[in-house]
C-alpha cells in the first residue's frame, strides 16, 4: 500500500494532499468548538446578569 501511495499519490499530489487533510482537520475542530465556546459565553452573561453587555 505504502508503495502504491508513493508511486501514484505522493508525486502527484504529495504536499497538496497533505496539506488539505491538515486544514480539513483544523477547521473540523473549530466548527466543533464553536458552539461550545458559544453557549459558555451565554452561561457566563446569564450567570452574571449581564442583559447589554
Amino acid at each position: 500500500m505504502k508503495k502504491l501511495f508513493t508511486c501514484f499519490m505522493l508525486p502527484k499530489y504529495g504536499t497538496r494532499a497533505l496539506m488539505a487533510t491538515g486544514a480539513k482537520s483544523i477547521e473540523v475542530v473549530g466548527d466543533l468548538l464553536t458552539p461550545l465556546i458559544i453557549a459558555r459565553m451565554i452561561d457566563v452573561g446569564i450567570t452574571l446578569g449581564n442583559i447589554y453587555d
